[in-house]
């Protein structure tokens, strides 16, 4: 007698103490997971968690060794059309309120009418956690604004930090990389690089009202070697940041600043204030939009579980990859992977990435090792 396929069910009106059945099924993957780790794999010939359509909020799923499944007996994570699984919190258009909170007065007044908030200590962001990418733990500056600022995804795509200019780059005259030691080195601020901005780009940067809570990108000396600085100070034409990039900077170079309420004056740009209140500037859309903030580090964390396919979702909103894999014989297959805050990363042998679809990551896309 042939063995028989083992179909588990997953349903977001599910509960973790069901038997997994259609008719009974699991709350959540970890559910099916712990249900499939008693299970003597022997009797099957292959596993599947069908994960019914619906938005799961995960903390991270992780698979070691004893989740495999066997050559004769794989095990698939399959999601129905529809099937959501997110790292992050997740909101609607319907969440936010007319600004009110205390980065209003510094706003354009052209743009007042068209910038909604919404506070995020609801979803557990404190304002310490804003505090956090001013300053570390030890006091220090924060050197760069990646990685500590909530990011937001609006229907998937990454919004952007309100900036200036908006759609174009402030120009640099000229500039140098000043090291009182000799060493260029960027620790504790030892060394700083000093940009001359060109003259029309001067008035509104020192109009603001603190620029040393702003950050800018750009290329300062070569084009394929990113910059990103922390604001220390401008007088004038004259602005310095912590040194960066390595390189000295040449005349007409360029970058842009961002992360201050007063940049706040385009569609889909936003700012958070130190009272964890998210301010977002409506664009088209608006009303129909879904939002996402990501929380945790990974959805799929694959730590030596062999014989393994992850089918059919859509993957998104996380801070770190979205799925992680050291483990042999693993298929993602037929996913939309999207708004994840680094590259998936893929070792092992026999792995087998098909027909999927990957869309805003903040870095890169798939590291393959």
């Amino acid at each position: 007698m042939g063995k028989n396929v083992l179909d588990l069910y997953v349903s977001v009106n599910g509960n973790d103490g069901n038997n997994g059945s259609v008719q009974s099924p699991f709350a959540t993957l970890n559910g099916a997971k712990e249900a499939i780790r008693k299970l003597d794999k022997t009797m099957y010939s292959g596993i599947f968690v069908n994960v019914k359509a619906g938005e799961y909020r995960i903390d991270g799923i992780e698979l070691t060794g004893e989740d495999s499944g066997t050559e004769t007996c794989p095990i698939t994570y399959k999601g129905e059309d529809g099937t959501v699984l997110s790292g992050g919190v997740t909101f609607s258009s319907d969440d936010f309120s007319a600004a009110t909170g205390s980065a209003v007065q510094y706003f354009a007044e052209d743009a007042k009418a068209n910038i909604v908030e919404i506070d995020i200590k609801q979803f557990g962001f404190t304002k310490e956690d804003i505090a956090a990418m001013y300053t570390d733990k030890d006091g220090k500056l924060v050197q760069q604004l990646n990685g500590v600022i909530p990011t937001l995804y609006a229907d998937g795509k990454l919004a952007t930090v309100a900036r200036y200019p908006n759609d174009s780059y402030a120009v640099i005259d000229s500039g140098k990389i000043n090291s009182p030691n000799g060493f260029r080195d960027a620790r504790d601020l030892v060394d700083t690089t000093t940009l001359i901005i060109a003259d029309e780009f001067v008035e509104f940067i020192n109009s603001l009202h603190d620029v040393t809570r702003t950050f800018m990108k750009g290329r300062f000396g070569l084009l394929w070697a990113p910059d990103n600085s922390r604001v220390l100070s401008v007088d004038g034409k004259t602005m310095t940041v912590p040194f960066a990039g390595g390189y000295d900077p040449v005349d007409g170079m360029f970058f842009y600043i961002e992360n201050a309420p007063e940049m706040l004056d385009a569609p889909g740009e936003y700012y958070v204030d130190d009272d964890a209140i998210l301010y977002y500037y409506k664009n088209e859309g608006f009303e129909t939009s879904s939002f996402s903030i990501p929380k945790s580090a990974n959805i799929f964390t694959v730590n030596g579980a062999e014989y393994l396919t992850i089918k059919n979702f859509t993957l998104e909103s996380t801070k770190g990859s979205i799925v992680y894999v050291e483990a042999d014989h693993f298929t993602l297959s037929g996913c939309d992977v999207r708004a994840s805050g680094s590259d998936i990363i893929l070792k092992g042998d026999y792995i087998t990435v098909e027909n999927n679809y990957f869309h805003n990551f903040l870095f890169g896309v798939i590291t393959i090792e």
